[in-house]
């Protein structure tokens, strides 16, 4: 089944991300990541569209944004397309259900997945039995983000950041932003949880954690940047152990 997803890295560093072998299996104790350019997708937009449901196609086309369809319809057909392959059925034959808050699941299977999706870039990521939550942002300049910082960082964040050089603020933005979102997809609550609530460590350069957890989610949490090798993105892994172990493949074109 993995043959029909071709592979290439292109963009990210090839240190960490690896073309994904036809023989790929999920691993235990193991988060897979794999990251999607939809300027070069592993799958075409016909074939991606046949392996959603009625539901899925419906919601295609309440997307305004054709952009949008494509980021949908690649990112949830590979991610059918991986499943399939875990539980050993065909893609078509996943069925997702979804929380309160709208995140997707899989009934009766201890399988954890996410998705995120930022401009032309997808990221998922799949284990067999850990929580977990991934979050890709494209590094833009985005209007009044200091404002943003500052209503929706906890204080300690804020402050922080701004105690950096004013040429390191923009990236320390956005590695706030990635990691306090991978974490909140992580635990499935949404940012409902309170995105004051809790903290993570600010500084771009240094390795990402979480400094004081959510006070309603006690359990051990570990958040882990990934290197993205194009500069224009931030990406962070969160996922519920205190020793995360994961692999990175990049998925593209022949």
């Amino acid at each position: 089944m993995m043959d029909d997803l071709p592979m290439n890295h292109s963009l990210a560093n090839e240190h960490h991300w690896s073309p994904l072998p036809d023989d790929w299996q999920a691993d235990v104790d193991r988060v897979d990541l794999f990251a999607i350019d939809l300027t070069q997708p592993p799958i075409l937009i016909p074939e991606a569209m046949s392996l959603l449901d009625e539901v899925e196609r419906q919601r295609v086309e309440r997307f305004k944004s054709p952009k949008r369809q494509r980021e949908f319809v690649i990112g949830r057909a590979v991610l059918r397309m991986l499943l399939g392959s875990v539980l050993r059925i065909d893609p078509q034959a996943v069925r997702f259900e979804h929380s309160p808050q709208g995140k997707p699941f899989l009934l009766n299977d201890p399988v954890h997945f996410n998705v995120s999706h930022s401009h032309d870039m997808v990221l998922l990521g799949v284990s067999l039995d850990t929580p977990l939550g991934v979050d890709i942002e494209r590094v833009v300049e985005r209007d009044q983000y200091l404002k943003l910082a500052k209503r929706f960082f906890a204080p300690g964040e804020y402050d922080a950041m701004i105690a950096l050089p004013a040429e390191q603020h923009l990236a320390a933005f956005h590695a706030i932003w990635t990691r306090k979102e991978a974490f909140v997809k992580a635990t499935a609550k949404g940012i409902a949880l309170g995105l004051d609530q809790f903290q993570v460590n600010a500084d771009p350069l240094t390795p990402a954690k979480l400094e004081i957890p959510h006070p309603q989610i006690p359990d051990k949490w570990s958040l882990c940047d990934l290197p993205i090798a194009n500069d224009n993105y931030r990406a962070c892994l969160c996922v519920a152990t205190d020793s995360p172990q994961y692999r990175c493949w990049q998925m593209g074109p022949n």
